[in-house]
């Protein structure tokens, strides 16, 4: 399982870093402001009068804004010479504009591991070293302008495909012209919810959440001030499995793209990790690693930090 773990008020502009990109170009991570509005957080749950702090479905369009033609391109593999000039050469040969390009590559595996090979030379049995390197990775990320794009959108995955196969690596194409739906999963806090649910209605986030899944009633209230159904799957030791099959029958139903896990306290099976690989965002407090486990507020409040 491959998941993204983001810290404390930060996480949300994480979450809207993945689902779209920020006009200006760039992502701020810094404050407690995005878009001139205030980040609300905290226990609203209990909170009087607390629709005042939720505009009305009719103010803002849940998650709209004018649409771009704008698509992200993701390659992943071993790395070689030739790459990033190879598929931005590529794009620019269809008229398209790069918006974003962000690379990255793994570090050399230093450390070699020693394997032990037995072999027979002369009627002797010796001991042969192998030697076992682990090759750099490299990651990029495109997003790119197509609104001038010069020929069918086939010919370019095509061409992508093909560019990717030849430096034998992995490659995703989306041409962000369809909205992905979230479903985010809670137990007990509700900080987290609250952000997501109040942006979302805002329409900070082109997306859709068509549910919201719990092991627990509490934050009910909370999906009901918004409308978005709210299912309950209580969890045991025994029932564990049982359930995380429901839960993904319901996902799939669904057609959910992303899982956003807002304070869910509990852990996931491998199963669930990937069969959602690489589609699963763990919102995780700010305390790490300092205060693994639970009750990591009341531990570091009893610490003095």
């Amino acid at each position: 399982m491959v998941s993204l773990a983001f810290r404390g008020h930060h996480s949300t502009r994480s979450i809207l870093s993945i689902l779209r990109r920020s006009p200006g170009g760039t992502s701020n991570t810094g404050g407690h402001h995005l878009g001139g509005r205030d980040v609300i957080t905290g226990s609203l749950s209990r909170a009087k009068h607390v629709s005042r702090l939720v505009p009305p479905s009719n103010v803002y369009s849940c998650g709209m804004r004018p649409a771009k033609s704008e698509a992200r391109l993701l390659v992943s593999g071993p790395d070689a010479t030739g790459i990033v000039a190879s598929f931005s050469q590529l794009l620019f040969g269809h008229e398209c504009g790069i918006v974003d390009c962000t690379s990255e590559s793994s570090e050399e595996d230093d450390h070699h591991n020693a394997v032990g090979v037995a072999s027979e030379r002369d009627g002797e049995r010796t001991c042969q070293t192998q030697r076992r390197h682990r090759e750099r990775v490299f990651f990029q990320r495109i997003l790119f302008d197509y609104s001038n794009l010069n020929v069918e959108r086939s010919i370019v995955e095509k061409e992508i495909r093909l560019m990717s196969e030849k430096f034998g690596m992995e490659s995703q194409l989306s041409w962000g012209d369809r909205r992905r739906k979230v479903a985010i999963f809670v137990s007990k806090y509700d900080h987290c919810l609250w952000e997501l649910l109040l942006r979302y209605r805002a329409g900070e986030m082109p997306c859709d959440i068509p549910l919201i899944i719990s092991n627990h009633e509490d934050l009910r209230p909370v999906a009901d001030t918004f409308g978005v159904p709210y299912q309950v799957y209580r969890i045991s030791r025994e029932t564990k499995s049982e359930q995380e099959w429901k839960q993904m029958e319901l996902l799939q139903e669904q057609k959910v793209d992303l899982v956003v896990l807002a304070r869910y306290m509990q852990v996931l099976s491998p199963m669930f990790c990937s069969t959602f690989h690489n589609r699963i965002i763990n919102i995780h407090h700010s305390f790490l690693p300092a205060f693994m486990g639970g009750m990591p507020y009341n531990r570091a409040h009893e610490r003095g930090v």
